[in-house]
């Protein structure tokens, strides 16, 4: 909760989900479950419960897949904006499918494309990406992953500069590059399929 304060949302979110490995299951998901930490990490929430949800159903302990269950009902459902930034399962195309989905990428992107909260994002993809921004969006949030790029628009430094404020600066332009960084087999796929966002990180700084 103190680092959620401070602004530090990734730290917490990561310091909360360790005793899910020392069998705090359930702690673990009432601590993700605070309003400090919640509005960043929800879609994450939902995926991590279901999961354990699902295993428990499966593999006996019905009790802590119940209380789960009745926690995730509490939860507010995810909104549009939250489904949008997320990858659903829909949404995921293995790599040698890559060259084959660019329509499914391009309208993605076009929708990402038409989202007021997004208008930062698609201006900075648009000046590195102006032949086709709609599949250049969506090929990022595909290739990127949701946390990464999440992480980068709400902003390094809440709340002592506001998201608003970051995503409306000069540095917002320049760094955010530098803070998603997918991995290296990801950033291969961006290479092969975008030859502009591959290079925009070094255009960035």
């Amino acid at each position: 909760i103190a680092l959620a304060d401070a602004g530090l949302i990734w730290e917490a979110a990561r310091a909360a989900q360790l005793p899910v490995n020392l069998g705090n299951t359930i702690g673990t998901m009432r601590a993700l479950n605070h309003e400090s930490i919640l509005p960043h990490i929800k879609w994450d929430l939902f995926r991590l419960g279901n999961m354990i949800e699902s295993g428990n159903r499966r593999f006996g302990d019905s009790e802590l897949a119940d209380e789960i269950a009745d926690l995730l009902r509490k939860v507010p459902p995810l909104t549009f904006q939250e489904r949008l930034l997320s990858l659903e399962e829909a949404d995921r195309i293995k790599t040698e499918d890559l060259a084959d989905a660019q329509e499914a990428l391009r309208l993605r992107g076009a929708a990402l494309l038409l989202h007021p909260d997004l208008k930062p994002l698609t201006a900075l993809i648009r000046d590195f990406c102006p032949s086709d921004t709609a599949y250049h969006m969506g090929l990022l949030f595909h290739v990127g992953g949701s946390h990464e790029l999440r992480m980068a628009l709400i902003g390094p430094l809440e709340p002592i500069v506001s998201s608003e404020e970051w995503r409306n600066s000069g540095r917002f332009s320049r760094e955010f590059f530098r803070l998603w960084k997918p991995r290296k087999d990801r950033r291969m796929e961006m290479a092969k399929l975008s030859e502009c966002l591959a290079h925009a990180d070094q255009l960035a700084k």
